[in-house]
């Protein structure tokens, strides 16, 4: 796997999405990957709704930390990332951010180091892909009705 915006949208469109989440955020795919078992595991405590990717305007979304909450060393490294993550951007080669829908906001889960580079970038819009529980998918149709699969 390449773990690529458009091999996500392949697996979206085959109805595996969950599988792509769950090997991406499970696999060491490259020296800098940094995988994010605790979310992979969590997804899997019961059964969840998965809409994506779609694009998605940045400013919608809640993140829960982000450059601004580190010191430090920890802030270092995190610049380090997003500064080598900045060099490589083209425009869509990164993976979708990684969303929550709970509590009538979307929530980053997994994507930080994406979410600032796309910041730095002044990239105002980008893909995503949108889980929650699923007594909630009713909800997240009506409110993100107009979000666009990318096709």
């Amino acid at each position: 796997m390449k773990f690529t915006l458009e091999e996500a949208i392949v697996y979206s469109k085959e109805g595996r999405i969950d599988e792509w989440i769950q090997e991406f955020l499970r696999n060491k795919f490259d020296e800098h990957a940094n995988p994010n078992l605790p979310l992979a595991d969590g997804l899997l405590l019961e059964e969840r709704f998965y809409y994506g990717p779609v694009e998605i305007d940045l400013d919608k979304i809640t993140t829960i930390r982000v450059e601004e909450d580190l010191e430090g060393n920890e802030l270092e490294w995190y610049n380090k990332v997003v500064d080598r993550m900045s060099n490589d951007f083209n425009g869509s080669n990164f993976p979708p951010l990684i969303l929550e829908y709970k509590d009538n906001k979307l929530y980053l889960t997994d994507g930080n180091h994406r979410y600032s580079t796309l910041r730095r970038k002044d990239v105002d819009k980008y893909y995503a892909i949108i889980w929650g529980n699923k007594n909630l998918e009713n909800d997240i149709h009506k409110k993100y009705a107009i979000i666009k699969t990318r096709r």
